[in-house]
């Protein structure tokens, strides 16, 4: 792992003209080329290693997966068939929430799908893997949270029907009790 990543001196961000970058934190200086889209980005995140940053974007359904070392230019993309709105690495996995009412897994070194569409009846929010990445919970605009076996697809559990829109699903951080 690089030393960097691993001590958390590189930030990355994303805009509104659809540019994600990587920076020193320490000296705010640019140490990638910045990874483009053509739309808005709505998310960016370093993949557990640092070396991959992942994008979520409104340009034509897709997250992109790039390096974040100099250089660095999308090297996968992932469809959703809807805007992507959330990607959260875990190593060898993409988790997309997106406006088609599906969740997807993603295959982070290809960019193919990962198992069937984890499906909602409304917009999926948020997406999130459990700390030892064998599951996957998603808030959804149907009022509902869910969590999903990754390696299955199998839905495992669903919450009762929130009053409003579910934003924010996450683990504790210790091991799922299942």
């Amino acid at each position: 792992m690089p030393r960097s990543a691993r001590t958390g001196r590189r930030v990355v961000t994303g805009d509104t003209i659809g540019l994600a970058r990587v920076w020193d934190a320490a000296t705010g200086e640019l140490i990638s080329q910045a990874l483009p889209h053509a739309r808005w980005l709505y998310s960016a995140v370093f993949s557990p290693d640092g070396r991959r940053v992942v994008t979520a974007s409104e340009d034509h359904n897709r997250a992109g997966l790039g390096r974040s070392r100099p250089a660095g230019r999308p090297s996968v993309e992932a469809c959703s068939g809807g805007e992507v709105r959330r990607v959260q690495p875990d190593g060898r996995l993409v988790v997309t929430a997106s406006e088609d009412r599906t969740a997807r897994l993603w295959d982070a070194a290809t960019g193919q799908p990962f198992g069937p569409p984890l499906p909602h009846g409304d917009r999926v929010i948020r997406a999130v893997f459990s700390p030892d990445g064998k599951y996957v919970s998603t808030g959804s605009y149907d009022r509902t949270a869910r969590v999903w076996e990754v390696a299955t697809g199998r839905l495992v559990s669903t919450t009762a029907k929130h009053h409003n829109s579910v934003q924010y699903a996450s683990f504790s951080p210790t091991v799922a009790i299942w």
